[in-house]
């Protein structure tokens, strides 16, 4: 599939190169969904959303929140797909007390008024 894409010239389609990084992610190539995403001459949210939501998949919690920090910093504001996969990641790799924290932040930040 990641062929074809190169092929028919989609590479630098941002939506194409979101889908090869989920599409990597669930077929267990976390090394190749993360060259897709540094690989990206343009992010958007949804890019981002990508490769957290991989490496939580992947059990990989730490490196998850620090993309999600680098996410913050490049300015992208989190959504709520990015705060799920954020919080996922904490729920999977035992980060319970982060997971706890960056939720109560949440709540307090976009919670009901």
């Amino acid at each position: 599939m990641h062929a074809y894409t190169i092929k028919a010239g989609f590479e630098a389609d941002s939506t194409v190169c979101n889908a090869v990084i989920t599409m990597y992610a669930k077929c267990g190539s976390i090394e190749d969904a993360n060259e897709i995403f540094n690989g990206m001459n343009t992010r958007d949210c949804v890019s981002w959303n990508a490769i957290i939501s991989a490496y939580a998949l992947h059990g990989e919690g730490n490196r998850a929140l620090s993309l999600f920090e680098d996410m913050k910093e490049e300015g992208f504001s989190p959504d709520e797909i990015t705060l799920l996969a954020v919080l996922q990641a904490c729920s999977y790799t035992g980060l319970w007390e982060t997971g706890l924290r960056l939720f109560n932040e949440m709540e307090s930040k976009y919670g009901a008024k």
